[in-house]
């Protein structure tokens, strides 16, 4: 058995098995928002691929939900919240249902449409949802499939944050099940110097493109947030794929 970390636009080249474990990162900022709409009480979430099928799910199956996504990392226009983990920590959202979508997160996980054991992770549930993986691969003897959300949109472009979760969850997974890590991709080694390097993390990830990018929109405490290591303790998983008048739907444990 065997951990992987592949990007979104090469999953069609992987052989998998209907019983092994993928995991999806996006930790700026949709699977660090996820673990937050959990941790604060959050009923029911469904993830869709963007605002229109977010609002005809709306509409027909859920009139009652709050709709929570961004695109290009701006709140969505009429939605009720922008894609905000720091903002969405500070409510009370318990009993509450949400649609959700992202730029990058939602659209990589319905790739993995109707696939058995998927899960979300980040750095602010890191151990939770290492620990999670790594008990259900040592017991199915499965491979784990780690996957950087990245830029969904562009193949050539490497996001700092999301492999950097991989690595670090990689690793703790290998730890844990004594799985060895397969590299696929040249990057990976490059991911591991940077993190050997003395900077820190915090550093790294704050003066990263994308941590810039949010800083410059005015949602630096959600770079700070989405880096603080085991924040939170739950782990996402996703419990069904629906279909909402064609679309693809996936909703959560």
């Amino acid at each position: 058995m065997e951990i992987l970390t592949i990007r979104p636009n090469s999953l069609h080249l992987f052989d998998y098995d209907k019983e092994d474990i993928f995991l999806v990162i996006d930790t700026f900022r949709a699977t660090s928002t996820l673990a937050v709409l959990v941790e604060s009480g959050v009923e029911n979430i469904f993830i869709v691929k963007n605002q229109e099928e977010a609002r005809i799910l709306q509409k027909q199956l859920c009139p009652d939900c709050l709709l929570i996504g961004e695109e290009k990392g701006l709140k969505i226009k009429g939605f009720d919240h922008g894609n905000s983990p720091s903002i969405l920590y500070e409510k009370n959202l318990e009993n509450k249902s949400v649609v959700f979508t992202s730029s990058n997160g939602a659209k990589t996980l319905i790739l993995l449409k109707n696939k058995k054991n998927v899960f979300l992770g980040a750095l602010v549930n890191l151990s939770s949802i290492s620990d999670k993986v790594s008990k259900l691969a040592a017991k199915k003897k499965k491979n784990v499939v780690i996957i950087p959300a990245g830029n969904h949109g562009d193949p050539k472009e490497y996001v700092l944050e999301d492999w950097i979760t991989s690595v670090l969850i990689a690793r703790r997974v290998s730890e844990l099940t004594e799985f060895p890590i397969v590299i696929q991709d040249d990057f990976w080694d490059k991911t591991i110097d940077v993190l050997d390097e003395e900077s820190t993390l915090e550093k790294l990830l704050i003066n990263s493109p994308n941590g810039k990018y949010l800083a410059e929109l005015g949602f630096e405490d959600d770079v700070i947030f989405s880096i603080s290591v085991d924040k939170i303790n739950n782990f996402l998983k996703v419990k069904e794929w629906l279909k909402i008048n064609d679309y693809d739907c996936v909703m959560l444990e």
